[in-house]
């Protein structure tokens, strides 16, 4: 305010004096490597709203007792569809792929790495836990699921992980 008031004209025009280096966390290294990896196999980023709540849930099939419905409440929110933070990816990937389905858009590879919220289960006082999650989703006539296992086996392989197992899912209804 004071600047406003003596005016921005008649202050010198100066750099910050303090040097600063910028880092990169193993974190954001690993984002941005995941994210080259996953172009390269042709897969488009998304971004879509962190925003849920329990009728997206009901939508998508998650049960009542499910872990992915601990919401983070919105205290104040601008409306019913943003009462809640995403405790999951999902339902945002499906929106995605369901509106270039009915674009006519015949193929679709995409992922979303995005920010996912948790209530603290052991302590209801503290600060929700935020985690990076992944998601991948695609459709269209070479698409099916080892596609998708492969661009998976490959990411993880990438990324140092070997010999992994895949364990067929049984929590979720068919």
């Amino acid at each position: 305010e004071v600047a406003r008031l003596y005016g921005f004209d008649n202050l010198p025009m100066t750099l910050p004096s303090a040097d600063t280096v910028g880092t990169v966390t193993k974190s954001w290294a690993l984002r941005d490597l995941a994210r080259d990896l996953l172009c390269g196999m042709g897969a488009n980023e998304i971004q879509t709203y962190s925003f849920s709540n329990n009728k997206i849930l009901d939508g998508i099939g998650i049960e009542e007792d499910s872990w992915e419905r601990n919401l983070v409440e919105i205290i104040n929110p601008m409306g019913e569809e943003t009462s809640a933070m995403r405790t999951i990816l999902t339902p945002g990937m499906l929106e995605v792929l369901g509106r270039n389905y009915s674009r006519n858009v015949e193929q679709v590879r995409a992922y979303e790495i995005g920010l996912t919220y948790m209530n603290d289960l052991v302590d209801p006082k503290a600060l929700p836990v935020e985690s990076y999650d992944l998601s991948i989703g695609l459709y269209g006539k070479e698409e099916d699921f080892f596609t998708l296992k492969g661009m998976i086996v490959t990411l993880l392989e990438r990324l140092g992980i070997k010999d992994v197992e895949f364990v067929a899912e049984s929590e979720y209804k068919v």
